[in-house]
């Protein structure tokens, strides 16, 4: 499992839930930093599975989608929803069914080839987990935002959307660990000895 990138990606969140609040303060919204937010979980979710995902048919797609999809975000955020004016609730809601139909993906691929060890005791199973639980809980959220805060709906969104987060990064935390535990040591064994 690629979980530099994991690494990498739970410190970005960090560094963008500060600023946030920040944004907030200063400028009276966070939608700079939820447009950037949304486009790097694109780029670097999509990088983790893209290495995940062992089907060349799916390569080949997600090679073809990927630059088809920025270009989208692009052209999202400066004219359909432009960046610091407006929700990127188009592009968040374009990830959540890309990350659904990833990890739905790759619970098929996990199912079809199982590994003698614990499905629980294997960080790539946590990683999944966390992003399709995100993805499926958050995906009316993110697109119905700009409609919340226009009519006062708002508060308890916020709320269901810091519990999301929490729980997003408590499992992805426990993927991490288990990934540098002892079972996968294990993992990697029986993953070399499988090429």
């Amino acid at each position: 499992m690629p979980f530099k990138i994991l690494a990498f990606y739970l410190l970005f969140l960090l560094v963008n839930n500060i600023a946030n609040r920040y944004f907030i303060i200063y400028f009276g919204n966070n939608y700079l930093i939820l447009n950037i937010e949304t486009f790097v979980d694109f780029i670097l979710i999509t990088l983790i599975y893209f290495q995940l995902l062992t089907e060349k048919i799916i390569k080949n797609a997600m090679r073809i989608a990927i630059p088809i999809i920025l270009l989208f975000y692009i052209f999202n955020s400066i004219f359909l929803q432009p960046v610091s004016i407006t929700f990127p609730g188009n592009a968040m809601v374009i990830n959540k069914v890309l990350f659904i139909i990833l990890s739905l993906l790759y619970f098929k691929q996990m199912l079809a080839e199982p590994l003698e060890i614990n499905i629980i005791k294997q960080g790539n199973f946590w990683f999944n987990i966390a992003v399709l639980l995100n993805s499926t809980t958050m995906f009316l959220n993110d697109y119905l935002v700009n409609y919340y805060s226009k009519n006062s709906v708002y508060p308890v969104v916020h709320y269901f959307w810091n519990a999301s987060d929490m729980l997003l990064n408590l499992l992805l935390g426990t993927a991490i660990f288990i990934d540098s535990s002892r079972f996968n040591k294990k993992l990697n064994a029986h993953a070399s000895h499988a090429k």
